[in-house]
């Protein structure tokens, strides 16, 4: 009975939305989340609205990475079909703390489970502070990559130490009012690239996977897939969106494409606001970059929503880019996801989400199935005590061309 409450609430919030059916000119009118088919747009599976603008998401079945006595903020999930295992690398902050210790304490944790959804169990520290945006991938070879912001050192900036937070139990950081946010890291810088050709488990050690590869953007957030031709694209951005880059072959000389962004100068100014782009080419063929946004259309004002559950809480936005060839590139006005989140058992809740992860159906590479965030209760008006900063990683199914069950 709760499951199918949750799915009543589902219905009444998210799929108030019709599947496609806006006149339309071209694919382009259907955000490339879809096809123009006589003269109407025809979503793709994952996506949903008039003109395929939103998300099509599921009841998550929970957490898929919660640890009670540390905070993680997000990371990707890969299959691997040698294990039978999925692998999650995750940004984990070190010595019990909450998230507003993601400076310098973040650490990128390897985690298995046997199925996409969780509960993934926790491994091995693969990287130690600071280490941050876990972006993992396995290669052709049978090699793991594993990109991160930081090179696992912790300056003198912090006297080399970060803070030790275990006598709280719970994963949250001491505070005494008000609290102070922590300190950006200057320039987010270094961040790289590593491999390790023993498993997703490590050792991973820095690896130039690439002369050609020319992307310096990475310094907030970096996204690699193999697509459903065996190509590669990979993106990196911090306060902004970045470029694209591809390459028939990993290990293969990189194409950085020029990328001219033709959103209307009225509705927003380039990428500000935009931050943690994470890229995926759909069974079109089309490119989408994903990415939290702090900006114009999350913050507009509570009057003015894109949601029929009436939601504008900026602190859950997935803000959308889209391109048909790579170069040029079109901003939604209209957000992919918002804060509120239907469970399977029927809880309705508002989280902070960002790091966003879009994760691939791994047999084909061509579609989306599920999506991966850090949450925080406590961000921006959420749910949640002011000064907890326990947070976890969390997953919500997509809609998929094949319907499966959540196991």
């Amino acid at each position: 009975m709760r499951v199918l409450a949750a799915v009543g609430v589902l219905a009444a919030a998210y799929r108030a939305h019709p599947k496609g059916g806006a006149r339309c000119t071209s694919d382009w009118d259907c955000a490339l989340g879809g096809g123009c088919v006589a003269s109407a747009c025809v979503c793709d599976a994952a996506f949903t609205g008039a003109n395929c603008t939103y998300f099509d998401i599921l009841p998550s079945p929970g957490a898929a990475y919660n640890q009670t006595n540390a905070s993680s903020w997000g990371g990707r999930a890969t299959y691997d079909a040698d294990s039978a295992l999925w692998h999650l690398h995750v940004s984990e902050m070190a010595n019990g703390c909450g998230l507003d210790q993601w400076e310098p304490g973040s650490t990128i944790v390897h985690a298995t489970s046997p199925t996409l959804w969780g509960p993934f169990i926790r491994r091995a520290v693969v990287a130690p502070a600071f280490s941050h945006n876990a972006e993992g991938a396995r290669l052709p070879d049978g090699s793991w990559l594993l990109a991160q912001i930081g090179d696992g050192t912790v300056g003198a900036r912090w006297n080399g130490t970060i803070a030790d937070c275990r006598a709280t139990r719970n994963g949250t950081t001491p505070h005494t009012p008000p609290r102070v946010p922590p300190e950006p890291l200057p320039g987010w810088a270094p961040w790289g690239v590593h491999r390790s050709t023993q498993g997703p488990g490590g050792p991973f050690v820095p690896f130039n996977f690439s002369s050609g590869f020319a992307n310096s953007d990475g310094i907030g957030g970096f996204s690699i897939k193999q697509t459903a031709n065996n190509s590669w694209v990979a993106t990196a951005g911090g306060g902004g969106m970045g470029c694209l880059e591809t390459a028939a072959d990993v290990f293969g000389n990189w194409t950085r494409w020029p990328c001219r962004k033709i959103a209307p100068a009225s509705l927003k100014q380039d990428w500000i606001g935009d931050e943690d782009p994470d890229i995926f080419v759909s069974e079109r063929g089309y490119y989408h970059l994903v990415v939290h946004s702090w900006g114009w259309p999350c913050n507009e004002s509570a009057t003015h929503t894109w949601w029929s559950d009436g939601n504008s809480n900026n602190g859950g936005c997935g803000a959308h880019w889209y391109s048909a060839d790579a170069v040029e590139w079109m901003w939604s006005a209209t957000v992919l996801y918002n804060s509120t989140v239907v469970f399977a058992d029927g809880r309705v809740a508002n989280y902070g989400r960002e790091r966003p992860k879009v994760i691939m159906d791994p047999a084909t590479r061509a579609f989306p199935i599920a999506l991966m965030n850090g949450a925080a209760e406590h961000c921006c008006g959420n749910t949640g005590p002011e000064l907890d900063d326990h947070t976890f990683t969390l997953i919500v199914p997509l809609a998929t061309p094949v319907p499966r069950a959540l196991n």
